[in-house]
């Protein structure tokens, strides 16, 4: 009986340390929680960034807006330099998707990536689209030390241009479109897409003195020479 007893206990012991084991090994941080505390941590950063400029972003205020530990920090953001560079990359990740995302929802416009380009630009500008903000300004006054900080954002005009020019290649191959008729060859393509980078820009700024007929006459008429003005919508000044 006495030897029953011992094993028993001895089982529960063994039990109990496996269930210690076992609360221990659930307590362990997983992939899925360095990525959201590393997501908190740049989203404080940004909000920083955006409502109170670069130079007001420090790792201690970062820490104590996102809740989170210094070490936590510097686990994956070694300097504040390491931090604005992944700004700047989650930036360039977000104009991707939004592109993708866009141009899969303008399939029969003559120029989809240039239909997708002023669909982003009247979506943003009316708060759709990041509720009419962006941390682009603050990353580029953040860059004034290291200018390689924008480099994905580059790359990503970059590849958006040369998309752009392979398209509209493709659409008019030996010559432009007759005025006022849909479509346009890559130069005109690059014109427009530059004056929606204005009209962004001007926005961004606080410089955007347009009427809402005077932007809507010209998205309107980006819109037909990207073949999809039966899609445009009017643009209305927040």
């Amino acid at each position: 009986m006495t030897e029953q007893l011992h094993d028993a206990a001895a089982l529960e012991a063994q039990a109990a340390g496996n269930t210690a084991e076992g609360a221990k090994e659930a307590r362990r941080p997983t992939r899925a929680d360095g990525r959201a505390t590393r997501a908190k941590l740049l989203d404080a950063a940004r909000t920083i960034i955006m409502e109170e400029g670069t130079d007001r972003l420090t790792i201690d205020r970062v820490i104590k807006l996102a809740g989170m530990s210094k070490g936590s920090f510097l686990y994956h953001f070694p300097s504040r330099d390491h931090l604005l560079e992944a700004l700047v990359d989650d930036y360039a990740n977000h104009l991707a998707d939004v592109q993708t995302s866009l141009e899969a929802a303008s399939p029969d416009a003559a120029h989809p990536l240039l239909a997708s380009y002023l669909a982003w630009y009247e979506q943003f500008q009316e708060g759709e689209i990041d509720q009419g903000s962006s941390p682009l300004v603050a990353l580029v006054m953040a860059s004034r030390r290291n200018r390689r900080f924008l480099e994905p954002v580059r790359s990503w005009y970059r590849h958006y241009f040369d998309r752009l020019e392979a398209m509209s290649a493709q659409n008019a191959p030996d010559a432009a479109y007759a005025p006022g008729t849909q479509g346009c060859d890559k130069t005109e393509a690059l014109l427009l897409t530059l004056a929606m980078d204005g009209l962004f820009f001007h926005q961004l700024f606080g410089t955007d003195v347009l009427t809402n007929e005077e932007r809507a006459a010209v998205t309107g008429r980006i819109a037909v020479r990207s073949g999809n003005s039966k899609g445009m919508r009017k643009t209305a000044k927040k």
